[in-house]
């Protein structure tokens, strides 16, 4: 079985080498824990392993997860002007840019009259083709239910954008924010479309709080049924290799 390495260090001791490639895998999380550095830190892995990337925002703008990547050393500009990386911009407070790497379209943008899931699709699909892109990341599925509003229509697309990136052997991680912080909350609808789960959450212990990470779900590998703290360091996110003693 091929498998793609995240470069998260931790994270493949607990799934066992990698993640199996070319499926689709949710990433679920309450806002703040850690959810975009762990999807900007796999797809510049991924490009310094010489698989390109698409980065596909619906909440932030590419302005601030640019400025994210910059505070990790993460220089995903020049990999932009490399055509290894494109950023498919979609939310609400993007700007425009005329530099053509920067795939900007009325009716893919959250919040426009026009918007069109299916247009979107098209649009990510351009983009991977574009750069030959093995590893995509979007960021974050939540905020196309908020304009969506139909679950069965929602779930479909997300279904035809899945098959569409297997059939381009394309490794895919979708974000998505949960719901008044319960994870749980999001169990039937990610799980019906994703491959696999990863649960980042916070536990208090006494005056502060720790953040853990959980593999709740992953298909065709084994994976490691526990709880294990990680950090945000100057690097990007690094997880313990054990159990903390407070999961």
């Amino acid at each position: 079985m091929d498998r793609v390495k995240t470069t998260i260090p931790g994270f493949e001791e607990m799934i066992k080498g990698g993640l199996p490639s070319s499926e689709t895998y949710a990433l679920i999380g309450p806002p703040g824990i850690g959810k975009t550095i762990f999807g900007l830190q796999f797809l510049y892995g991924g490009i310094k392993l010489g698989e390109n990337g698409v980065c596909v925002t619906l909440d932030e703008a590419t302005e601030s997860l640019l400025e994210t990547g910059k505070s990790f050393n993460w220089d995903f500009e020049r990999f932009i002007g490399e055509e290894k990386l494109i950023f498919l911009d979609s939310s609400p407070y993007k700007g425009f840019h005329e530099d053509e790497y920067f795939i900007h379209s009325e009716d893919s943008v959250l919040g426009m009259p026009v918007f069109n899931t299916n247009n979107l699709i098209k649009n990510i699909v351009e983009a991977v083709k574009k750069v030959k892109a093995r590893r995509l990341f979007l960021d974050c599925v939540t905020m196309i239910e908020l304009q969506n509003r139909e679950p069965f229509s929602l779930r479909t697309d997300l279904l035809g954008l899945k098959r569409a990136l297997k059939s381009l052997n394309v490794t895919t991680i979708l974000s998505f924010e949960a719901k008044n912080g319960q994870v749980l909350d999001y169990m039937g609808f990610e799980a019906y479309i994703s491959d696999g789960v990863i649960i980042l959450g916070r536990k208090d212990l006494g005056d502060r709080k720790v953040r853990y990470i959980e593999v709740l779900k992953m298909r065709h590998t084994s994976h490691i049924e526990e709880k294990r703290q990680f950090r945000i360091t100057n690097e990007g996110i690094i997880i313990y290799p054990e159990k903390g003693p407070f999961l």
